[in-house]
């Protein structure tokens, strides 16, 4: 069984069955996946668009998280993909999502929002 925040096991005595972990959220109705649950794109509480990639590699996973948010930007933004593609360069962070559930690598790229206001 996953416990969301971590094994809770460690701090129960022996004799007492652990607690029931809390529920999953439920997806957001924000979130858009493609049929293939290959790139994901959702927003982030903290104030970032989120663009998920999930390869056979690390290297798949960042290049598809980046595309992802390069065709967003071209279709929200109406901005060329040469100008997202730089955009994409300088100023988001590109994270390691996922590296236990082998081959399915996921990597995360976080663009911040406040470069839309």
């Amino acid at each position: 069984m996953r416990y969301p925040e971590g094994d809770r096991h460690a701090t129960r005595p022996d004799h007492d069955p652990p607690p029931d972990p809390p529920p999953y959220p439920q997806p957001d109705p924000a979130t858009q996946c493609d049929p293939a649950w290959a790139r994901c794109h959702y927003l982030d509480g903290a104030g970032y668009e989120v663009f998920t990639g999930i390869g056979p590699d690390l290297m798949t996973g960042a290049r598809q998280a980046v595309e992802g948010a390069i065709d967003w930007l071209g279709k929200s933004r109406n901005m060329p993909a040469e100008q997202a593609y730089m955009l994409c360069s300088v100023c988001g962070d590109l994270r390691i999502s996922e590296i236990v559930d082998a081959p399915n690598w996921v990597v995360s790229f976080y663009p911040p929002r406040i470069l839309f206001k």
